[in-house]
């Protein structure tokens, strides 16, 4: 009996030990269970900050974009205005070389006229100095204008190779929203299981810690057992010594 109650309460004492290991690991579990939940919860955040980044990014590389399209519009009628202007040059010019020739045919007739027509040979010479001034001032024009055009395709040039690029770089802002999507989409499931996760761990800790108080109920019910079936050990053997020295008692009484 005593043998039993001694087993009972080493069992016991071994189950409380086993439930108290469950019961850290449940506590540890619930903590990491947290850990993760706050991890998740600080990459929800970071995506939310990138997507929000990437949105104002996308919006500065469309108004960008657009200013760009309206400088390659003002670039292509600047040379349209160019290219009239030169026209008009190429007019003025061939108005010039007509003055000057009609000039210089005054002239030369003003001279046969001799001095009847000196006043008018004055007169054709200026024509033809300010046709001549009109001829130089043109084709100082016209080379500013031909500078002009060639500063404009340059420009023009630089600005369509720079839209290639803010297409590129708005194809990897598209992309990069769909990557902070994804990881946006991943952190709210990965908090939705650690919330699972740390919800089970807690029940799990609960119900670890009243395993816990039933089986140290049980341990203390099992000590008193052992306590009991001590004292009734003590009693059974001092029972039966009382027994034997009773029995060797009555047997010297016994007359022959």
């Amino acid at each position: 009996m005593l043998g039993d109650a001694g087993s009972t309460q080493q069992l016991t004492t071994n189950i409380a030990s086993a439930v108290e290991e469950v019961a850290v690991t449940s506590r540890e579990i619930a903590s990491s269970s947290l850990a993760t939940l706050n991890a998740s919860q600080s990459l929800d955040r970071l995506a939310d900050h990138s997507l929000l980044a990437n949105d104002n990014i996308r919006k500065s590389m469309v108004v960008l974009s657009d200013d760009i399209r309206n400088v390659q519009s003002n670039a292509a009628q600047m040379e349209m205005k160019v290219s009239e202007i030169g026209n008009i040059l190429e007019t003025i010019n061939t108005l010039s070389d007509q003055t000057n020739l009609l000039a210089l045919n005054a002239a030369i007739e003003a001279a046969r006229a001799g001095e009847h027509g000196r006043g008018f040979a004055v007169v054709a010479d200026e024509v033809r100095k300010l046709a001549q001034s009109s001829r130089e001032s043109s084709n100082k024009i016209s080379t500013l204008l031909v500078s002009l055009k060639d500063a404009s395709v340059i420009v023009v040039d630089d600005i369509n190779k720079n839209v290639v690029s803010i297409e590129a770089s708005m194809n990897t802002t598209i992309e990069g929203r769909q990557t902070a999507e994804k990881v946006k989409e991943a952190a709210c499931e990965l908090e939705l299981m650690a919330n699972n996760m740390s919800s089970a761990a807690e029940q799990q800790s609960v119900t670890t810690e009243v395993v816990a108080k039933d089986v140290v109920a049980v341990e203390e019910a099992a000590r008193h057992e052992l306590h009991i079936a001590q004292q009734l050990s003590e009693l059974s053997d001092e029972m039966q010594r009382n027994n034997q020295l009773l029995q060797r008692t009555i047997a010297g009484f016994n007359v022959d």
